[in-house]
Formats: C-alpha cells, sequence, structure tokens
C-alpha cells in the first residue's frame, strides 16, 4: 500500500503538529491530480516530468490532448484503465472528468 503526504488544494503539505499522510484510494486520487497539475520542465530536479501542456493546447487535437492525459496516468502503477468522460477548457481553465479502475478493480471518478 502506498502512502502520501497530504496537500491541500494549492499543492501545500498539510501540517499539524506531524505531517498529515493519505493511503489507499486517497492517495491515489490525490496522486494523479498531482501528476497531472505538474507542466513540464517545472519540477527543476526533473525538466521532464510532467506534461508540456503549453505545447500540447497550440498542437494538438482534443483527442490527442486527451490521450496524453490518459497515458501520464496510466505511469501510475496502481492504474489499471482511465478514460476521460468531460473535458472542456472554459475562461482559462481545463476541467477534466476522469474514469479510473485499479489493478485492485475499484472504480474512481476524479
Amino acid at each position: 500500500m502506498s502512502v502520501s503526504f497530504a496537500v491541500d488544494d494549492k499543492g501545500n503539505l498539510q501540517v499539524g503538529t506531524e505531517f498529515k499522510t493519505l493511503s489507499g484510494i486517497d492517495s491515489l486520487v490525490q496522486d494523479i491530480k498531482t501528476r497531472l497539475r505538474l507542466v513540464q520542465g517545472e519540477y527543476h530536479f526533473d525538466i521532464l516530468q510532467g506534461l508540456p501542456y503549453f505545447e500540447m493546447f497550440r498542437t494538438t487535437t482534443k483527442a490527442g490532448f486527451e490521450r496524453k492525459i490518459i497515458d501520464e496516468i496510466l505511469k501510475d502503477d496502481r492504474v489499471l484503465m482511465a478514460e476521460i468522460d468531460k473535458s472542456e477548457f472554459l475562461q482559462g481553465e481545463l476541467n477534466l472528468g476522469i474514469i479510473i479502475r485499479t489493478k485492485e478493480n475499484q472504480i474512481i471518478r476524479i
């Protein structure tokens, strides 16, 4: 079972007297969201991590864009299948509805 440090909606670590952690499905959901929020080049320890969103928005069709999102999700070894059931770009904000099937055969909606 994997364990992740808990973060808030802005990506900040949640701390009280000690670090808060997540496990199971909560950990997976947070890890997928974190993975999808990372813009390629943003993480200076490994500039190849993340998605090249700026390039994707300029050069990729909607189907190609969604395929890159799915491919990124599938990099998590806990995920068996992923599909996008909603994607829209409104007022500069990308909104995705994602269905994930885990290797333990659990269905998660993000």
